[in-house]
């Protein structure tokens, strides 16, 4: 377990956007973040990333845990040029690379469990962080990313606001964090640099949180989808196509009991407005009003129906050849 939300509760003002929040992110874990517009979303990776707190409950990560979360612009300098800011990218892949050449030149026979293990873990993270070919990953990251050679002396004050968006994108995934939150990456790319990060996350060996309005973003990268709706969480094993198919099976159940319940209500309605005024009746027509107060409805899903079908982008992979004459 990377990170848990337990019985965590979240409010605006008098606006109630979790209630009863209860969360579980696991390693190599992909999660896709679905539901309308408004449900909490974006206050979820806030919450994760820290930069919301619970009103109530309990967040707790794994010590140590490194945390990707992608803002606009996160540019401390812009007087710098791009290659002098990517190679702070470079600063913890060399930090480690000191640090293994002294323990593994102090290590023998005698070095204790804990050394060893230590050892495992610089070498597994130096190589999760490209390792020897890290300088490599950089420039192929950058070409992804629609930068090339001769914007390497480029001042970052120079690049548009949509530029930068990428630059920062780029720059948090070759930190390589242990969970990346994602909040609608797609944006600023074009459908060459998309296929290139998709093709790049589903291979990405740590945890992904993200939303998207790019069903197919969502079907290749993610292998699970959490429902955010009502305040509440709900968890479904597979990509969005699996998850819309386990909906409407839902709601097609919903549905039959929903108009199950409908005509109840309106049966014992008739009952009560006809005992009402009649004295005999009076205690009959009170008790089924009770009963009908009662009641737990069950919620319209045509109202869920119409949530589901949100509004995504349009990916179409036009041919090489836009125009033939």
């Amino acid at each position: 377990m990377l990170i848990s939300i337990h019985n965590g509760s979240k409010s605006f003002g008098s606006l109630d956007v979790f209630t009863k929040l209860n969360l579980i992110i696991k390693n190599q874990e992909k999660i896709a973040l679905v539901g309308r517009n408004g449900s909490g979303k974006t206050t979820l990776m806030r919450i994760l990333a820290e930069e919301e707190s619970l009103d109530t409950g309990e967040l707790a990560k794994q010590s140590g845990l490194k945390l990707g979360y992608l803002k606009q612009m996160s540019f401390e300098d812009e007087s710098l040029t791009l290659k002098q800011e990517m190679e702070k990218v470079l600063t913890e892949t060399k930090q480690i690379e000191a640090e293994l050449k002294v323990l593994s030149n102090s290590l023998d026979n005698s070095s204790s469990e804990k050394e060893l293990n230590k050892l495992a873990n610089l070498q597994q993270r130096f190589e999760m962080l490209g390792g020897y070919n890290i300088e490599n990953e950089v420039k192929a990251m950058l070409t992804s990313f629609g930068f090339y050679q001769e914007d390497e002396d480029r001042v970052l004050s120079s690049f548009s606001g949509g530029e930068k968006t990428r630059l920062s994108f780029a720059k948090m995934l070759l930190s390589k964090p242990d969970v990346l939150l994602l909040d609608e990456p797609t944006n600023h790319l074009d459908i060459q640099t998309i296929e290139w990060l998709e093709s790049y996350l589903m291979k990405y060996p740590a945890a992904i949180v993200l939303t998207s309005h790019d069903r197919l973003f969502l079907d290749r990268v993610c292998d699970t989808v959490i429902e955010v709706e009502y305040g509440e969480l709900q968890r479904f094993k597979g990509n969005y196509s699996s998850y819309i198919n386990s909906k409407k099976d839902r709601l097609a159940k919903q549905e039959k009991l929903y108009n199950y319940q409908q005509k109840e209500v309106e049966r014992l309605e008739t009952l009560i407005d006809k005992f009402r005024a009649k004295s005999s009746k009076a205690a009959f027509a009170k008790s089924k009003q009770k009963y009908l107060d009662r009641m737990d409805r069950i919620d319209n899903p045509a109202t869920e129906q119409r949530a589901m079908n949100l509004s995504f982008k349009s990916r179409i992979r036009g041919g090489n050849d836009v125009l033939v004459m």
